[in-house]
């Protein structure tokens, strides 16, 4: 090959935490059949950093392409939109992004592998639950009152609750038996071993979860909005290791990835605007009770 370096880019900016995860597989493949050095220039650079596959970091907003063009191959998935048939939650990103690059992916290879900075936090409690209670739109959130009342419930019950995001996108929640880590201080890497020394991780965001898919932890992903068969993690041989959807199975619309509730923006299919689509009240979201109930359970018969 020639001695040109690879540029991969994660552009747009407006791509998720978890859509910019689904470069990994890609980058290592992609490696492994080139033997090249390997850039990316992306708005997330925590998800590449200590990766053995990529030689240099650039940060997407400040980049100019024009002065790296002589110097790389350069690939960049998704700019320029879309052919109306893509949208993130009807289509496997991983192997899109693969196929972009002219392959694709055996599931051993949809594999994703992270490579964290040193543990952060040491003085954890015992046998905890991990929480990301991060705020969404009315359609990915239980709401800050049901977020209290499973710490409530989890805490009463003895397990230990560790809540972790982005102090302005996460709920003020109170903790009696864990600890709050709704911080500006957080990294991607603090996250990975939280999730990775828990006893489960429950969510509601994709990217987090998309996240977890590369540690061995049990992952409650509460998903009322989207069929999640295109985004499951492929770990230790199977699409369903140590993954439970929690829903509350009075809607099947999966309207975030149902393409009569989709419309197209600058040739990219987004969902409409965050209401019910189907004038439910998104009774499609789990309970409280039924989300205590599926993590106790897990957690009683499964203490690390």
């Amino acid at each position: 090959m020639s001695s040109k370096r690879i540029l991969i880019s994660t552009a747009p900016e407006w791509l998720g935490l978890g859509d910019v995860i689904w470069f990994l597989p890609t980058i290592k493949k992609l490696h492994s059949i080139t033997g090249a050095k390997i850039d990316v220039v992306t708005q997330y650079p925590q998800i590449f950093k200590n990766n053995p596959y990529v030689s240099e970091i650039f940060i997407l907003k400040t980049f100019d392409f024009s002065c790296q063009s002589g110097n790389h191959f350069c690939f960049q998935p998704f700019l320029g939109g879309s052919d109306g048939s893509v949208h993130w939650f009807c289509v496997n990103i991983k192997q899109l992004v693969a196929n972009k690059c002219g392959f694709s992916l055996s599931p051993e290879e949809e594999q994703i592998e992270f490579f964290p900075e040193p543990r952060q936090i040491t003085d954890l409690p015992s046998n905890f639950v991990f929480l990301n209670a991060s705020k969404r739109g009315p359609d990915r959130d239980i709401g800050r009152n049901n977020w209290q009342k499973l710490i409530y419930n989890l805490n009463d019950a003895g397990i230990p609750v560790v809540v972790e995001g982005v102090k302005e996108h996460t709920h003020e929640l109170e903790i009696k038996n864990g600890l709050n880590l709704c911080d500006q201080n957080g990294s991607l890497s603090r996250t990975w071993h939280l999730i990775n020394d828990s006893s489960c991780f429950v969510t509601f965001d994709t990217g987090m979860y998309i996240l977890a898919g590369t540690t061995q932890t049990q992952i409650f992903l509460i998903n009322s909005y989207f069929d999640n068969r295109w985004h499951k993690p492929y770990r230790n041989g199977s699409y369903d290791y140590k993954l439970k959807v929690i829903d509350e199975g009075k809607c099947f619309e999966k309207c975030l990835g149902n393409l009569k509730y989709y419309q197209t923006d600058n040739g990219f299919w987004q969902p409409k605007p965050q209401i019910c689509p189907t004038n439910r009240n998104f009774c499609c979201i789990p309970s409280v009770e039924k989300i205590t109930e599926e993590i106790i359970n897990y957690h009683s018969a499964n203490k690390k």
